[in-house]
């Protein structure tokens, strides 16, 4: 019983931290891409990895205005 014990709580050696901006870049006409990202760390195999992403635009500003063409 204490083996499975020891056993069940190693494999349960995962750690999950966040969301983190992971990137961020100009989507045009005012707005800006973001995605964000959990991380987490797995002790079994020593990595940390990123996961369970989401993409979305935030509105930053209006467009600049377009010039007239004569």
């Amino acid at each position: 019983m204490k083996t499975a014990l020891i056993l069940v709580a190693t494999l349960a050696g995962c750690t999950k931290a966040g969301p983190f901006i992971t990137h961020i870049e100009n989507a045009g006409g005012g707005r800006v891409a973001v995605e964000s990202c959990y991380v987490e760390y797995a002790m079994i195999v020593n990595t940390i990895q990123t996961g369970e992403c989401t993409h979305y635009v935030v509105h930053v500003s209006d467009p600049p205005p377009v010039a007239p063409t004569n």
